[in-house]
């Protein structure tokens, strides 16, 4: 890629509050963050602590209603061609060929055709999918599907890659070899990513640093280096040591959104049997 870094992100102050009718409500309120060029951010924390929310806000899909978000230093006002958003779901057109899937982004953009493909070829190429370029989308696996929206990330050629929970529907090997794939490419090509994740050994294998999140409203509860070598593997003592840290903070969060949730008896890890959760037993309620 022609790109010689990712992009730098910044967040300063940034909230994102909707109106309901029981009054406002805080998605994600007081995020202070700073990113990198070239760095891998995992943000990670349980359902409605805002990962997802805050993917939009640097992506230029949605707006704060307090604060700012910053990429290279100039204010986000929208979507831009420099920062591109790879789903759960491939979101490949099945009735095109996995070419012209890639290809499509250029193509909206008037891009001529013989750098369509040189373009194309290239990411295909790093992706190891070359060979199947011409196939149609439907007869791809899960794991080639990923790797295809992959590449069509990749062909525009941005500073930054942001990723929601890419890999979470596949299957443990796929995502096994999926995670040394995007190492790789990240590696070769010095992209900005940040990536969601409710995975902690996730986190850990693919970050830099994580990014522990609270939720209601969703903030920063702690950033965690991840000064490890690369390659990561899940046997690695070291990695292991770090995953446990790192959830001992998720658990903390989880068990209070969960007695949020339940009710003020609940405790994690608890015996579902004991007395206090014997709903309509007469177990003491």
């Amino acid at each position: 890629m022609t790109s010689p870094r990712g992009a730098a992100i910044g967040l300063r102050g940034v909230g994102r509050r909707w109106s309901h009718a029981d009054g406002p409500g805080a998605g994600v309120e007081a995020v202070d963050l700073e990113v990198r060029a070239g760095e891998f951010v995992c943000l990670l924390g349980p359902s409605g602590c805002g990962k997802s929310t805050l993917l939009n806000l640097i992506a230029g899909l949605d707006s704060p209603t307090e604060g700012a978000v910053s990429v290279d230093g100039q204010r986000v006002a929208g979507p831009g061609p420099d920062r591109t958003v790879m789903f759960q779901d491939s979101a490949l057109f099945p009735w095109l060929s996995l070419r012209r899937n890639v290809a499509f982004p250029l193509e909206l953009a008037g891009v001529g055709r013989a750098e369509i493909e040189r373009r194309v070829d290239e990411v295909l190429r790093m992706v190891h999918l070359f060979r199947f370029a011409d196939a149609p989308v439907h007869t791809l696996s899960g794991g080639m599907r990923q790797r295809g929206a992959l590449a069509r990330a990749l062909v525009s050629d941005p500073g930054t890659l942001l990723m929601d929970e890419p890999f979470a529907a596949l299957d443990a090997q796929t995502r096994d070899v999926l995670y040394g794939e995007l190492e790789r490419v990240w590696q070769a090509t010095h992209k900005t990513v940040v990536f969601v994740t409710h995975n902690v050994r996730e986190a850990v294998r693919l970050g830099d640093r994580i990014v522990v999140m609270a939720t209601r409203p969703g903030r920063i509860r702690k950033i965690i280096d991840v000064d490890l070598p690369r390659p990561r593997a899940d046997a690695d003592r070291n990695a292991n040591l770090l995953a446990a840290v790192v959830m001992g903070e998720l658990r903390e969060e989880i068990a209070r959104v969960q007695r949020e949730e339940a009710d003020d008896a609940w405790t994690m890890g608890a015996d579902p049997g004991a007395p206090a959760r014997r709903l309509g037993l007469g177990g003491g309620l």
